[in-house]
């Protein structure tokens, strides 16, 4: 966790002009990869599960995507390729390492949890979201448009009453005015200024309550109902294990002197019967070693014959040349 929360605020630091090209980010980087890429490679290594089943997996791909960045710019940087775009999206990757951090959150499994199952009631919201969004954006630009006259010369819709042009040129900008205040975000980039656009801004503005509190009013119901079965499964584990616990403790209790004394007889039989197949095993391989002793013995005998063989017959050698070279 701390090597994730490092490298985030490395990463972050890199972005700033000041810090690219710093050899203290470049170093915290390196290392932070390292530990990223011997973590991964150790994890594929040792585990016991099919290989390509464990690669597929979800938070495994994210351990990738948070790795392989780094060795792609490098490569290019060392292969002399200077394609700025490619390397931004490398760089762009990097932002999946503070994915890792899902691995040790017990709340974030939760919440993605609650994403997955509400996916079909979050995207029957996106469609009233989407359906909203345009119905309301048209009527404001009609409204809007209502109150103009189109300049053939610009291409433009312009106000009759003092001619300058609306902010609603169509319907794809009243959407974009719409969607900011469903949202209620409320940029104050586009607004109407006509009575009747302003109505249909109000109607907007009112129904954007109704809007956002159906997915919200979803997640939290989502949120509540999966924390609470999660806290139930882990309450459920504590109480089996205590249960677990106690039966073998009732079981102990439950039996009588006699055959508590029965069962300590034959662990001492067990225990017993396990020393005398060891001692038959040292006495196996004390006889072992005592042939093996005497093996040696004999070769060591055998060796000292064999050099006595060798010194007479080269004094015997050397004799009958001496007598040779006398003659």
């Amino acid at each position: 966790m701390l090597t994730i929360i490092i490298s985030t605020v490395n990463y972050m630091l890199s972005t700033m002009v000041e810090y690219q090209d710093s050899l203290f980010v470049s170093v915290i980087e390196g290392l932070v990869i390292s530990v990223f890429t011997f973590d991964y490679l150790a994890t594929l290594i040792l585990t016991k599960k099919p290989k390509l089943e464990w690669f597929l997996k979800p938070l495994h791909l994210i351990d990738l995507l948070a790795i392989f960045p780094f060795y792609i710019e490098e490569i290019l940087d060392f292969s002399g390729v200077r394609l700025l775009l490619i390397l931004r999206i490398f760089r762009l990757f990097r932002i999946f390492r503070m994915l890792k951090m899902a691995k040790y959150s017990k709340l974030v499994h939760i919440l993605g949890y609650t994403l997955f199952s509400s996916a079909a009631s979050f995207l029957l919201g996106l469609f009233f979201l989407v359906i909203s969004c345009i119905i309301l954006s048209t009527l404001t630009f009609y409204a809007e448009t209502y109150y103009c006259y189109f300049d053939d010369y610009e291409q433009l819709w312009k106000y009759t009453s003092n001619g300058n042009p609306t902010v609603f040129q169509s319907v794809p900008d009243s959407m974009w005015y719409t969607l900011v205040t469903l949202c209620t975000v409320g940029y104050g980039d586009f607004y109407p200024v006509t009575p009747l656009g302003k109505l249909f801004g109000g109607l907007t503005i009112l129904c954007a309550p109704f809007v956002l509190s159906y997915p919200m009013t979803i997640l939290s119901d989502s949120y509540g109902t999966i924390s609470n079965n999660f806290n139930n499964k882990i309450e459920l584990k504590k109480q089996r294990k205590i249960l677990f616990q106690n039966e073998q403790l009732m079981q102990i209790e439950a039996r009588t002197p006699k055959e508590l004394l029965i069962e300590m007889k034959n662990a001492l039989k067990l225990f017993a019967l396990k020393i005398q197949a060891s001692r038959l095993q040292v006495n196996h391989l004390e006889k072992q070693f005592i042939l093996l002793e005497e093996e040696i013995f004999k070769l060591k005998r055998l060796a000292r014959r064999l050099d006595k063989v060798a010194k007479r017959r080269k004094k015997w050698k050397n004799k009958h040349i001496a007598s040779f070279i006398s003659q």
